[in-house]
């Protein structure tokens, strides 16, 4: 539907919309190469449109999926430098985290997501980097710095659809710790 958009009407308006819900789709069918190869030739046409740090993100997770990692590592850095405003900065501060988590250990990803938390940052993503930071603790055992986040979460995100997960966790770690 949208390559048949793109098509029938090259100069509309709508058109970047419909070349990222191709990629999007492209994505989701695991066809990471062609939302990288779109996702290039969308920077080129469309280098100042809006989606460009969606269609940024998308090519960072591809490049991901597709094991090119210092690609996918040097496409989260941009987003970030370039787009600190978007959405996709802060799902690329979270894919970041991940990354230092699995190429230079819990320790270094663990300061990362605590400088991040530092930041003006949205809540949704607060919520995830934080229950990030407080599964690290647990890795390591450090059932204190756990509770402490995971008693932040459970404070700061009452009305989350995860809330009976903090909860238990939370729950666990006052059992470890022997707090209450």
């Amino acid at each position: 539907l949208f390559s048949r958009f793109i098509e029938l009407y090259p100069n509309s308006t709508l058109r970047p919309e419909a070349v990222y819900k191709l990629m999007d789709g492209f994505h989701q069918n695991q066809n990471y190469e062609r939302v990288i190869a779109i996702g290039r030739v969308f920077q080129t046409d469309y280098a100042n449109n809006q989606l460009i740090p969606d269609v940024l993100l998308l090519m960072a997770k591809s490049y991901l999926k597709t094991n090119s990692i210092n690609d996918a590592q040097n496409t989260i850095e941009l987003i970030i430098s370039r787009y600190p405003e978007s959405n996709a900065r802060w799902q690329g501060v979270v894919i970041r985290n991940e990354l230092i988590h699995s190429f230079r250990g819990v320790s270094v990803a663990i300061q990362d997501a605590v400088n991040q938390l530092k930041l003006n940052i949205p809540r949704q993503f607060e919520e995830i980097l934080r229950f990030r930071l407080a599964e690290m603790y647990m890795e390591i055992g450090d059932d204190n710095r756990a509770g402490v986040e995971l008693a932040e979460i459970v404070s700061r995100f009452d009305r989350s659809d995860r809330l009976t997960e903090y909860l238990r966790l939370y729950a666990q770690t006052l059992l470890k710790t022997g707090n209450d």
